[in-house]
């Protein structure tokens, strides 16, 4: 009689089923998103990334351009620009492929939802939370943007996976792979940090309790750790040569704590690219700190926030946890909603009615489901994550892209809850099926009734013209930037950061009465844009206007006294009026502020000489010249007044009593035309 070959313990069957339950989702969630990129081809931003995404593609292009980390692989969490400078450097830096490569990731993320439903349920259940994730547009959609939420996605549930698919007998390598998991998750987003200790500490527990040897439990702890280190401890390293910081967290820590927790809470957290924003990132410097205690001042703003107004705090973690479980979808950098108007495919799939949102608002009253029905089967892992990671994104602030990580989890609880309301169904339980009927009503009501929140009340599609200007006018494309800033202002009027930058353009092309008037209409929208007031008054000291460009000019310093632009532009409108003992200070802040200037170190050896300090006005245009060889205004300054001091020195030797110049000094104090 012939035997059944016999199989090695060491090598189980495979599963032939869950590999066709993978593949089968992973298919779909393909199809879905590769759909979603084609169908989003046309929309302004497809091949030119803004805000975060453009942050990004930036840190790339710079990084394969100088074979060096920036400031922006620390300022936001490594893992992600570090992944795109790889990508770029295939070949040609593409947008495409990264796109490409996005959609195969999110694919597998739904593929792995499926397995991890199954494990804790059935295939029923997996293959419902594979397919409710591959039809999650807002998680698809931002899949097929150049931000991380792709990879933080598939963290998440590739982390609670691990901790799910633990036992008392995993091989010791397992352990490792959970540390390189965790560690991965961390550079991705750090708010999986706190879910990643506490689960690897109950995980220790369990084992404990399990009777297993103790020195198995702290080589599984010394390889958990080590696999976080291999990942974490390098890019350490990197931040510490870059700035001297040994942290491998963002420095942007500090100030997005921030956004979420102070007394004015509803305008920071809708604060936008732009003046305001750049004004709140300089608010250190204001204070007189240095970059390098920027995250250390917002963390103690934080911190006497917490201390001194406990309860409005708390009242704000109250608010935040409702956006966190809002129906809509909180925009953040970027409105799903804006892109519907390129995608009739994103329209079907997720859209607005009154304060309802869909697809958010049908999933979690079936995940509230399938915790209360399947609360037996789901293991502490998932439990931990649906508490801990939302627990950590409402500390700081909340949009729909930083709850998108909890998705592919909630989907797979919304599984259970779907097939326990069709198990109902099927037996003819009425009464059940009409109670959870009427508390997922409920919980829809607690889910769309709040708001609209600050967030929500921005023109995004005016952002996002003004941002595609502004790269525009950053490579010089004048006509396009015109037309880009034409649409954001189509959008909104009043959008002062438009209005400013046609304003430049417009005296770029020679154009001065045009660039008045859009700087006086900016100026309208935002009396206290210093950057404006300082624009405006250096064109109108050009066309002769000087005591309104004065009084302009005063009003930039005083909104911004750490504005070297302001300072320098102040001093050359005193120097040109001859008031050379008032210019002298604003020169001498300018190049206080800005020591590597040549233009401002010119100016200032200016005013120096003409307020009778030769010498000193010497040294200054030699270190201009330093700087900037090239620098015509400092070099014939330095020679004439090299001329002069000789000239002086001679006449002096000549007639020692007659300590009076010779010289005109006006007629070598040309000053540097400030361009601000």
């Amino acid at each position: 009689m012939d035997q059944a070959p016999l199989r090695s313990p060491a090598t189980p069957p495979v599963d032939r089923g869950s590999a066709v339950l993978f593949l089968a989702v992973a298919a779909l969630a393909l199809i879905v998103r590769a759909v979603l990129l084609i169908d989003l081809r046309d929309s302004p931003t497809f091949l030119e990334p803004i805000v975060d995404a453009g942050v990004y593609d930036s840190a790339a292009r710079n990084f394969i351009a100088n074979k060096r980390f920036s400031d922006a692989f620390f300022w936001q969490p490594f893992f992600y620009p570090f992944f795109l400078s790889m990508v770029y450097s295939i070949g040609s830096p593409s947008i495409l492929l990264g796109k490409v490569l996005h959609v195969l990731v999110g694919a597998a993320t739904c593929g792995l939802t499926a397995l991890l439903g199954k494990r804790i349920a059935d295939w029923r259940t997996g293959l419902l939370a594979g397919i409710l994730l591959s039809l999650c547009a807002p998680l698809a959609f931002l899949e097929t943007e150049l931000l991380a939420t792709v990879f933080e996605a598939f963290w998440a549930v590739a982390l609670v996976g691990f901790f799910v698919g633990l036992r008392p007998n995993s091989p010791l390598a397992t352990y490792l792979g959970l540390g390189i998991c965790g560690g991965l998750s961390a550079i991705t987003r750090p708010t999986f940090l706190p879910f990643f200790a506490v689960t690897c500490l109950w995980q220790g527990f369990v084992l404990q309790r399990g009777s297993v040897k103790r020195d198995r439990i702290a080589f599984a702890a010394v390889l958990t750790v080590l696999g976080f280190l291999v990942v974490v401890a390098p890019v350490s390293v990197l931040h510490h040569k870059e700035d001297g910081s040994w942290s491998f967290l963002p420095t942007s820590g500090g100030i997005n704590l921030y956004i979420g927790n102070n007394p004015d809470s509803d305008r920071t957290v809708a604060i936008r690219p732009g003046w305001a924003w750049d004004r709140l990132t300089l608010e250190p410097r204001r204070e007189g700190l240095a970059p390098s205690d920027a995250e250390r001042y917002f963390a103690d703003k934080v911190r006497d926030y917490v201390l001194h107004e406990p309860m409005d705090f708390v009242g704000g973690l109250a608010t935040k946890s409702l956006q966190f479980v809002s129906s809509r979808e909180i925009p953040r950098n970027i409105d799903i909603y804006v892109y519907r108007e390129w995608s009739p495919f994103l329209r079907g799939l997720v859209w607005k009615w009154g304060r309802f949102g869909f697809p958010f608002g049908a999933i979690l009253p079936l995940a509230v489901v399938g915790l209360v029905a399947a609360r037996k089967k789901i293991p502490p892992a998932m439990w931990l994550f649906l508490l801990l990671y939302p627990a950590c994104v409402v500390l700081v602030f909340v949009s729909s892209r930083y709850r998108a990580p909890v998705l592919p989890i909630l989907a797979v609880v919304a599984g259970a809850g779907a097939m326990h309301l069709w198990d109902l169904a099927r037996g003819e339980q009425w009464r059940p099926l009409l109670t959870w009927g009427i508390v997922s009503a409920a919980i829809v009501a607690i889910a769309s009734a709040p708001g609209p929140f600050p967030q929500e009340t921005t023109d995004y599609k005016a952002e996002m013209y003004y941002c595609l200007g502004s790269r525009s006018f950053d490579r010089g494309e004048d006509s396009e930037a015109v037309r880009r800033f034409e649409k954001a202002l189509a959008s909104r009027p009043d959008y002062p950061e438009a209005l400013d930058k046609l304003g430049t353009l417009s005296k770029r092309n020679g154009d001065r009465a045009g660039a008045e008037a859009r700087y006086r209409a900016a100026l309208e929208a935002n009396p206290v844009h210093e950057g404006v007031c300082l624009r405006l008054g250096a064109l109108l000291e050009e066309t002769g206007k000087t005591r309104e460009a004065e009084t302009l000019l005063r009003r930039a310093v005083e909104l911004d006294p750490f504005n070297a632009d302001a300072h320098n532009q102040l001093g050359v409108l005193l120097g040109r009026s001859g008031r050379d003992q008032e210019a002298l200070p604003h020169f001498l802040t300018s190049v206080r502020l800005s020591p590597k200037d040549a233009g401002f170190l010119t100016n200032l050896g200016a005013s120096l000489f003409q307020t009778g300090r030769t010498d000193k006005a010497i040294e200054c245009y030699r270190r201009a010249l330093a700087i900037d060889p090239e620098l015509d205004a400092a070099r014939r300054n330095l020679e004439a007044a090299l001329a002069h001091r000789e000239r002086d020195q001679k006449g002096r030797a000549a007639n020692p009593q007659d300590l009076r110049s010779s010289d005109d000094a006006s007629s070598i104090t040309e000053p540097v035309k400030a361009t601000p």
